[in-house]
């Protein structure tokens, strides 16, 4: 393919892009409101209000997308509750997500026991200086991320994801999150598989008279906490301790068929640092 020829192929892409995304706003204004019924599968949201409705109404056997027509600011944590199915998608499309700020102190996100949440094209953050973590899945909560973003969150662990369930990255960006302790972008109690996406720009840092234990990018706990890497890449990460880019607790278990870990940065063995005492 010519030059030329591939810089109308890429202009023709983002064309059909934009025009996607102009009809799915128009979309979402024409049929949400005024009411939302149990039945449906797709419903767009300008409003917390309206988020936590869709959310609540949201059933295992009738999936639902939940579309941000615009940037929403929560009073308090987004719960996903036992029996819901939801995604959460962007009517921005690729050229510039939609944002769901959490609120001062907590989770943006959390994924209870039985709940199920699938992030598509939203990006997961608090407002600049707030302390906060992004999702926080509990044991038995299922959380699929296929694209989006989950940035600028603070929290001691997990201040990008801190999952005690199942976690499986596909695809999109966990990327600017800081710990104070360990796992800055991912910290995972149980099951986290990775099989695409990017893990990067996340620091944990000890402060004060915390000292950090290490995981920049990604901290396994002890025992039960279980790796699995066949995709992605974990890069550019930072730790003050141990492990820039994969802390892995005492008796933590990491599968690794692929992806690729590298130019991170930390004290001791930057990329992957595995505890054994």
């Amino acid at each position: 393919m010519s030059l030329k020829s591939a810089i109308i192929s890429r202009r023709n892409s983002l064309l059909i892009v934009f025009l996607f995304s102009i009809l799915l706003v128009l979309v979402c204004y024409a049929f949400v409101y005024p009411s939302l019924s149990v039945d449906e599968s797709f419903v767009c949201v300008k409003t917390e209000t309206e988020l936590r409705e869709a959310v609540n109404k949201a059933k295992m056997d009738v999936p639902v997308d939940i579309v941000l027509v615009g940037d929403i600011s929560l009073d308090s944590e987004l719960s996903i509750p036992a029996g819901a199915d939801v995604t959460l998608k962007s009517a921005s499309g690729e050229a510039g997500f939609f944002k769901l700020f959490g609120p001062k102190d907590l989770y943006v996100i959390f994924v209870e026991d039985g709940g199920r949440l699938t992030l598509d094209s939203v990006i997961v953050t608090h407002v600049d200086g707030a302390f906060g973590g992004g999702v926080c899945v509990e044991r038995g909560g299922t959380f699929v991320m296929v694209n989006g973003e989950i940035s600028g969150n603070r929290n001691m662990q997990g201040a990008g994801v801190l999952n005690f369930g199942t976690f499986e990255l596909i695809g999109g960006l966990i990327s600017g999150n800081k710990a104070t302790y360990m796992g800055a972008g991912v910290c995972t109690h149980y099951k986290f598989v990775m099989s695409g996406g990017e893990i990067s720009g996340n620091t944990v840092a000890g402060y004060g008279d915390q000292q950090s234990i290490g995981g920049g990018g990604v901290s396994v706990a002890m025992s039960v906490g279980i790796f699995s890497m066949s995709g992605g890449v974990i890069t550019n990460n930072y730790s003050d301790n141990y492990g820039g880019g994969v802390y892995l607790s005492l008796s933590s278990t990491f599968n690794r068929a692929g992806g690729e870990i590298s130019g991170n940065t930390s004290e001791v063995d930057s990329d992957i640092y595995q505890n054994n005492y």
